[in-house]
């Protein structure tokens, strides 16, 4: 009676774990059958985000250029390789674009360069110096998100297509690094936070009386960083600009650009840039202008 104790004892708790195991016995072969099911849907699910990523690479690119201008006719090693492997494809197409970005960093190196070892993260130290707009700048860090990704993908992860529509944008990025004649001599980091700090004082609502003609006396001073963090103190930041500091070649810079837009466009803020009457949206506009005018690599050659 005992030994049938116990072993009652031993059946109960053996039972569900028998029983699991019998299940999968008998449906073995039904769950070899959905193995395949589950990875395509994985796979589904990959390329999907890989594809909206890829859009919003597109729309970063052609803030610069066209890319239906830029094709794989001539890449017919990369083409082929795309054929074959997507996924291979998308990796040699970003090596490329690095490639490109190392022999432009290497042509344009200065030799009192204080970036520790560029040549090794050429894309990022082309950045660093202010050589990118901040729209090709998104699209780099985006392609090397995806291109990470699909590193540790499977192969046919991706599609032939989006493989192709990868590989033409990082082209698109050759073309405007190819461009590049000369580094800025002002990091575009520091014009992007003053619009920053601009574009937040103007959505606030609370300086509309900074009036045109207030900025352009800032402007004949060649005092306007200095004006507007004592005129928006407690509503921005601008302790980045201080005229003591780091930055003190940037700001007599950015003065200097200021007054020759003030001479040669005075009066025409309007027909030229739709600005009529918030002092603000001139600075915002100016300073947007210095950027457009091109500080390393120029829009129309491209």
């Amino acid at each position: 009676m005992e030994n049938a104790n116990i072993f009652l004892e031993y059946f109960k708790v053996l039972i569900w774990p028998l029983t699991l195991l019998f299940v999968f016995w008998i449906g073995r072969k039904q769950f070899k059958l959905l193995i395949p099911l589950i990875q395509k849907i994985k796979y589904k699910e990959f390329e999907i985000e890989f594809s909206k990523n890829l859009d919003h690479v597109r729309k970063d690119v052609e803030k610069v250029t066209q890319v239906e201008k830029v094709t794989l006719t001539n890449e017919p090693e990369l083409y082929n390789l795309i054929e074959d492997s997507p996924a291979s494809g998308v990796i040699k197409a970003w090596k490329s674009l690095e490639l490109t970005a190392k022999k432009k960093a290497k042509q344009l190196l200065p030799p009192d360069e204080t970036f520790q070892d560029p040549l090794s993260r050429p894309l990022v130290y082309l950045e660093w110096k202010g050589t990118f707009v901040p729209s090709t700048a998104s699209a780099i860090h985006k392609l090397r998100m995806l291109q990470n990704q699909v590193y540790y993908a499977e192969d046919d992860a991706i599609s032939t297509k989006n493989a192709i529509q990868y590989a033409t944008l990082t082209k698109s990025i050759q073309k405007q690094i190819d461009s590049i004649i000369e580094l800025p001599k002002v990091s575009l980091t520091k014009l992007t936070y003053l619009i920053l700090q601009l574009n937040l004082l103007i959505d606030s609502k609370n300086f509309e009386d900074i009036s045109i003609k207030e900025v352009s006396n800032w402007i004949e001073n060649r005092n306007v960083i200095p004006s507007l963090k004592t005129r928006t103190e407690g509503y921005s930041d601008f302790s980045f600009f201080n005229l003591d500091g780091p930055n003190k070649n940037f700001i007599t810079f950015y003065h200097d650009q200021m007054y020759s837009f003030l001479g040669a466009f005075s009066g025409d803020e309007g027909r030229k840039w739709g600005v009529n009457n918030l002092g603000l949206c001139l600075l915002l506009a100016w300073t947007n202008e210095i950027i457009q005018q091109g500080s390393g690599w120029h829009p129309s050659d491209i």
